[in-house]
């Protein structure tokens, strides 16, 4: 073997061993499904943490009302127990999870041609606005949110994760209220086709 098909030999490996290791580490790789399962349970457990005031491994329904009440009351400029339109930033800030989602879908459109623009299109579509913020929300039509109102959202999140129904929720009940959600998805899109 000469010196120059040493070296050539050497030079192909080191490109391999580059290339693989780029690709290990692209970002826009799909991560697994076990990976992404990980992920949102670390979310829900740091969001419980939050919720779960007194630390006692269980969030009330009280506690969930608190942080419900606390965030109303951030939106609530005048303090009369109503969020106006007004009182609401133009752009509404979104969630962590949505954030993530868009990021996900973005990534998975930038290779397209059209990606791109339809991602901008799509952040400027799904960008929660004050309009929008108040017409889902507003049950009464009056313009205004009640804490009632705000609170809604959470409140139906609470009841569906409250499995054995006795007001108040674990991890596990978490867990498990998520997955048979899951599965019923599942089970629908098998369904349609």
């Amino acid at each position: 073997m000469t010196v120059r098909e040493k070296i050539l030999g050497i030079s192909v490996a080191v490109c391999a061993i580059i290339t693989a290791g780029v690709t290990a580490q692209d970002p826009a790789q799909k991560p697994s499904r076990q990976d992404r399962i990980n992920a949102m349970r670390e979310q829900i457990q740091a969001t419980f943490l939050k919720l779960d005031s007194d630390s006692n491994g269980v969030v009330s329904h009280d506690e969930m009302m608190q942080t419900s009440a606390k965030r109303f009351s951030e939106f609530d400029a005048d303090n009369n127990g109503f969020i106006a339109l007004d009182e609401l930033p133009k752009l509404m800030p979104i969630s962590d999870q949505q954030r993530a989602r868009f990021e996900r879908l973005a990534r998975f459109r930038a290779d397209k041609p059209e990606g791109v623009e339809k991602n901008e299109r799509i952040r400027q579509n799904r960008q929660p606005t004050r309009l929008k913020f108040v017409a889902r929300l507003d049950r009464d039509n009056d313009e205004q949110l009640s804490l009632d109102e705000f609170a809604a959202p959470a409140v139906n999140r609470f009841k569906r994760h409250d499995v054995d129904g006795n007001g108040e929720v674990t991890l596990e009940e978490i867990e498990t209220s998520i997955k048979k959600r899951f599965r019923k998805q599942r089970k629908a899109r098998r369904n349609r086709g």
